[in-house]
């Protein structure tokens, strides 16, 4: 039976109910506990002023920086450090970002905490395939990941676990919280930085990353302040989470659901292959298009796409082929999520490889299509073939153009458009041969392109794990 205990919460002298938890109302408090008119430090419009370690906004008194050492923080900030990973694997798996007004929100946050720390001095106890808790810890808890809640939200929106229908959360009959456990995969927590203010606020960057590639899935910047509810020297956590910031674009982008490009296959030699066998050299990178809004308009397509154009082709590669290679080229600009993909099957007499390009426009929220290179360039795409035909350089032993074939474009850093064409050709003796050139909008110049080209070391984006392809050398 839960018993609902009478308390007071003194405030400027005045009484004020303490609202419920899920085990009725929660254990009274002292005074100078909790401090519900102080905010967090403000992050937003401090400039820096005066050189490093000096932080002036204006109307307020100076406060200095200092730049802690990741690797030795103690033990109060490791604690912090593992509620802000606990918040970054509920921001990916819930697809949000931190709030305290979302009640699944915080639950599912101090549910990935209670099951990443077992063991710990927090008194978290293994039960079967579940973690129990004391009320009181989950109290600390919940008012340190989110210090500016002024109650403990009810349990009723917490998602049931998998297809078995059980709760995550629920109450146990021995009046304690208990918590499914669960696995979180292959993600380990990183600091990138912590930043403690002569005001006792502290500013504390986490990433999630892969533990196996170091790919990173999410980076946020984390506020926090002193702890307000408990100022005792035996307080559980001595600060409150008191908001979070993406710490970067990609960040940005995935939490408005913006897609992003991530490895979907990435082969260097067939399984099991001998060093001679050419099966030992075949190459397949794919790269898919993700959101962690799946119903994007225009996601399925480019995936369908890679699908149809590349997948298949790494499935079913030309008869009589001994081998092929698949090189993703990745770039991703303010505007655009784009990837050029060259396909070659050897051997290839006198043929360079065929390309791919897809692309997503993040302010229009669609992929990029082939009536777009007339806004981005000024040319269709047979304005740009006629262009090639008349730049063309053939070589010394002359040619004939066969047929040049349009097959896709990509938005540079810089704002040009690279318009991408395979050209046959019969060369001076009537043998014929196959090029790939590349047509710069901005230099209005032409170009062959090579595997270790498409796009330039220093523009291409850093994926994880690292695509070797024309650079592997």
């Amino acid at each position: 039976m839960i018993v609902a205990v009478s308390a007071a919460l003194c405030s400027c002298g005045e009484e004020e109910i303490v609202p419920k938890s899920s085990f009725g109302q929660i254990d009274a408090m002292q005074d100078g506990e909790i401090l519900l008119d102080q905010e967090a430090p403000d992050d937003t419009d401090d400039a820096t002023e005066g050189g490093a370690g000096s932080v002036i906004s204006s109307g307020k008194p100076m406060k200095t920086a200092k730049q802690l050492d990741v690797d030795e923080l103690p033990n109060e900030l490791n604690a912090m450090a593992a509620m802000c990973d606990a918040i970054n694997l509920t921001s990916v798996e819930l697809r949000k970002t931190y709030g305290e007004a979302d009640d699944n929100f915080v639950w599912h946050s101090v549910h990935m905490f209670v099951v990443n720390n077992m063991g710990r001095k927090y008194g978290f106890k293994k039960v079967a395939d579940n973690a129990d808790a004391e009320p009181r810890t989950i109290s600390n808890l919940i008012f340190a990941m989110f210090g500016k809640l002024r109650e403990i939200p009810p349990l009723t929106d917490v998602s049931p676990n998998g297809n078995d229908g059980r709760a995550h959360i629920l109450i146990s009959n021995g009046m304690k919280y208990r918590f499914t456990m669960e696995d979180r995969g292959k993600s380990t927590p990183a600091i990138r930085r912590v930043t403690e203010y002569s005001d006792g606020s502290v500013e504390m960057e986490v990433a999630l990353v892969d533990s196996d590639t170091g790919e990173e899935t999410v980076s946020f910047i984390y506020t926090m302040r002193v702890n307000t509810r408990d100022t005792t020297t035996s307080a559980m956590f001595g600060y409150e989470i008191t908001g979070a910031r993406a710490a970067d674009g990609i960040t940005s982008d995935k939490l408005a659901g913006t897609p992003y490009l991530a490895v979907a296959r990435r082969i260097y030699g067939r399984k099991g292959a001998d060093k001679n066998d050419p099966a030992s050299a075949v190459i397949e990178e794919v790269l898919k298009f993700v959101s962690f809004d799946e119903n994007v308009p225009g996601l399925a397509y480019l995936n369908n796409a890679i699908d149809e154009d590349i997948i298949a082709y790494a499935d079913d590669p030309p008869v009589g082929e001994l081998y092929h290679e698949i090189m993703s080229y990745p770039l991703t600009t303010d505007d655009y999520v784009q990837v050029a993909v060259t396909l070659q099957s050897y051997p290839a007499y006198a043929k360079d490889p065929d390309i791919r390009c897809y692309g997503f426009d993040k302010k229009k929220k669609r992929p990029l299509e082939d009536a777009d290179l007339k806004a981005l360039c000024g040319l269709t795409k047979d304005q740009v073939e006629d262009r090639i035909r008349n730049l063309i350089e053939l070589g010394e032993d002359g040619g004939q153009i066969q047929d040049i074939k349009y097959k896709g474009f990509l938005v540079r850093r810089n704002g040009s458009v690279d318009v991408f064409c395979t050209i046959d050709t019969a060369g001076g003796e009537g043998e014929p041969y196959s090029r790939l050139m590349a047509y710069n909008s901005v230099s209005a110049l032409t170009r062959y392109v090579f595997e270790d080209d498409v796009i330039p070391a220093d523009e291409a984006d850093k994926i994880e794990p690292v695509l070797l392809h024309g650079r592997k050398d």
